[in-house]
């Protein structure tokens, strides 16, 4: 599955990308001065906390990525995201 992100430092970081591919994501990132695509990527975090991470019981943040991952991976109408 990837994780489309823009080019910020909290994203490229090798901690975080360690992270992302450790939990199955595929770490991908935004052509750099892109609006169009920063703006999808930014869009889709905000659906993400909105629909997804609100609901949910966070104990920590890696409880809460995996428990959205496997809910995502349950739904079948998902454009966002590429499997």
């Amino acid at each position: 599955m990837q994780w489309l992100s823009d080019n910020g430092s909290a994203y490229t970081a090798s901690q975080t990308r360690t992270f992302a591919r450790q939990i199955g994501l595929l770490p991908l990132t935004t052509p750099v001065c892109s609006p169009q695509s920063n703006g999808m990527a930014e869009s889709f975090v905000k659906t993400m906390k909105r629909d997804y991470i609100s609901h949910m019981p966070k104990p920590d943040r890696k409880t809460a990525l995996v428990t959205w991952l496997s809910l995502l991976s349950t739904t079948t109408n998902n454009t966002h995201i590429a499997p």
